[in-house]
């Protein structure tokens, strides 16, 4: 049985040389050691003609990158302003002025609150836009909405729920103009 060539490491040599864990750091990262978590955050990016710094690493399913380092894991834009700006202050969040969930370019990131958030989507007229069968929650068709209002003008709401497969509060909120305000019949 061989062992790795490396003094301090007693793992099994299968390539007569080095173990599997020390061969892939060489192949990866062109030496032995193991890179600061400073260092693999900078492995994770490309940067964009726009400046953006692109993440490939995970993503979480809001589409945001994910870091992992030490047992620890974090989104990677706020890792990126933590090592390149300083500490985050609790409660706040590191918004994007570049409006691309992967960017980690510290330069496109600040800090703010949910309402600073919320003002500079709107300002970027970014606010979700996406009504009736755009937006791909909805259960309804413009035809069905036009029928439902056609038959709640009628007075014929009983069972309407149940034929469309959705809650007596969204029949509601379609008559009273809560929903689909911009469907007329």
């Amino acid at each position: 049985m061989n062992f790795c060539k490396l003094e301090t490491c007693n793992g099994k040599a299968w390539n007569n040389l080095y173990c599997e864990k020390h061969k892939y750091r060489l192949k990866k990262y062109g030496n032995f050691l193991l890179p600061s978590p400073q260092e693999r955050f900078h492995l994770k990016y490309k940067i964009e003609s726009n400046g953006c710094w692109i993440w490939l690493g995970g993503k979480n399913k809001s589409g945001y990158g994910i870091f992992s380092f030490s047992n620890i894991s974090m989104m990677a834009h706020r890792y990126s302003y933590q090592i390149h700006k300083g500490e985050i202050l609790t409660g706040m969040l590191i918004c994007h002025s570049c409006d691309n969930r992967l960017c980690v370019n510290p330069l496109h990131l600040f800090m703010g609150t949910n309402k600073d958030n919320v003002i500079d989507m709107f300002n970027k007229k970014r606010e979700n836009c996406r009504k009736g069968e755009k937006n791909g929650a909805s259960k309804l068709s413009l035809s069905s909405v036009q029928e439902i209002k056609k038959l709640i003008a009628l007075k014929k709401t009983r069972g309407l729920s149940k034929k469309y497969n959705i809650s007596r509060a969204t029949i509601y909120k379609i008559k009273h103009n809560i929903l689909w305000a911009e469907v007329k019949i």
